[in-house]
């Protein structure tokens, strides 16, 4: 694999652990204001809803594309004989 394609390859897995960070944070704080702020049910629509359904599953497909992008990016080919 040439060195051009290795550099978009890390870029690409770098861009994809940083929408699962995102989207990982965004999560708990979801599930912090549904648990544990008092008046939640104020803000309880169908926005939150959808993040409740939605953001897990991002983070974790988002997670990981970035390590197999990054794997892939450091891996070393075999020697030729």
């Amino acid at each position: 694999m040439g060195r051009q394609i290795k550099h978009v390859l890390a870029i690409l897995g770098s861009a994809a652990t940083l929408v699962c960070l995102f989207f990982a944070y965004y999560t708990v704080r979801l599930a912090y204001v549904n648990l544990f702020v008092d008046d939640a049910a104020i803000h309880r629509t169908g926005g939150m809803l959808f993040g409740a359904m939605v953001f897990p599953i991002v983070t974790v497909l988002s997670g990981v594309s970035g390590y197999r992008l990054l794997a892939r990016s450091i891996r070393k080919r075999p020697a030729s004989k």
